[in-house]
């Protein structure tokens, strides 16, 4: 059996979701920065800070080159993720 047999209607959380994606899914680096470096990385990159006793500014500048990129990543993935679920939806939508 195909997808296209299991098509069921949208429930109101997920419209909810595709109208708020709309408007999203237009500023696509400016919610891989917030979902992904701010939410995300920012509070572990602060968090290593407050744990490791020995951290050195060569150390501090290396952990956070690397979060930042694993938020862009990261970031990046959650975009994609909700714009394919939305695509699949409205896939005439640009």
């Amino acid at each position: 059996m195909t997808k296209d047999n299991f098509i069921r209607p949208l429930s109101e959380k997920e419209k909810a979701f595709l109208e708020k994606w709309k408007i999203k899914r237009k500023n696509k680096w400016r919610y891989i920065l917030i979902h992904g470096v701010l939410s995300f990385t920012l509070p572990l990159s602060m968090l290593n800070y407050f744990t490791l006793s020995d951290l050195s500014l060569w150390k501090l500048i290396a952990t956070a080159f690397l979060n930042i990129l694993f938020g862009l990543l990261l970031g990046y993935w959650f975009y994609y993720s909700q714009d394919k679920r939305f695509k699949e939806v409205y896939p005439d939508f640009k």
